[in-house]
């Protein structure tokens, strides 16, 4: 194929692209089947709760990362622990799990491009955790049917993936954190630590 003839294609591919996407998103008169299986995907859900959940999630890490930086290569050292989740690989929750992945993602890079400087990065990925009620509410309206078994089935899954049958405390957590944080784990950089009583999402 010349390379006209690749431009085109090209073209052609995104007016399609585009063309397909408007077409879906005008199309409501989707199956009843249809419908019900969007209403438990929780990718499906208002486009406001889908970055709310990002900016509470995946930025405020980005941004503190991006903070702290000047600091650091000043002095020449530093430990960055961020807290990621085992969640990256769990169910009924993919914009929570993106951001999530997100964090990982600026952990590896970061390490990789902060070595030289002595920076350590690393990150914590904690499981199930009993913490209690949560001090800012993550739904802060009535939950629908739909959400309550959507976070049942987080429960079941949670139970069911880790090992030791139960949940963390905050206290194993910080641990976890700690020693990352310390000069014990001075030869340690750019990994992810499931903190997660054997569980992997």
């Amino acid at each position: 194929m010349d390379k006209a003839s690749y431009t085109l294609l090209i073209i052609f591919s995104i007016i399609f692209l585009f063309w397909l996407g408007a077409k879906f998103k005008t199309n409501r008169n989707y199956s009843l089947k249809t419908k019900e299986a969007l209403e438990k995907i929780r990718i499906n859900i208002p486009e406001d709760q889908i970055e709310k959940e990002i900016n509470r999630s995946l930025w405020p890490t980005l941004w503190c990362c991006r903070a702290v930086l000047p600091f650091m290569i000043e002095q020449q050292s530093g430990a960055i622990v961020n807290v990621g989740s085992v969640a990256t690989r769990g169910v009924n929750r993919v914009p929570y799990s993106a951001a999530k992945g997100g964090v990982q993602a600026i952990t590896t890079c970061m390490a990789l491009e902060l070595a030289e400087h002595n920076i350590r990065v690393n990150c914590v990925n904690p499981g199930g955790v009993d913490q209690g009620e949560r001090a800012t509410p993550r739904h802060t309206g009535e939950m629908t049917d739909i959400d309550k078994a959507g976070m049942q089935g987080v429960v079941e899954q949670t139970m069911r993936d880790t090992p030791m049958k139960r949940y963390g405390t905050p206290e194993e957590e910080a641990a976890a954190i700690c020693f990352l944080a310390a000069d014990e784990s001075s030869y340690i950089t750019g990994e992810t630590i499931n903190v997660a009583g054997g569980g992997i999402g």
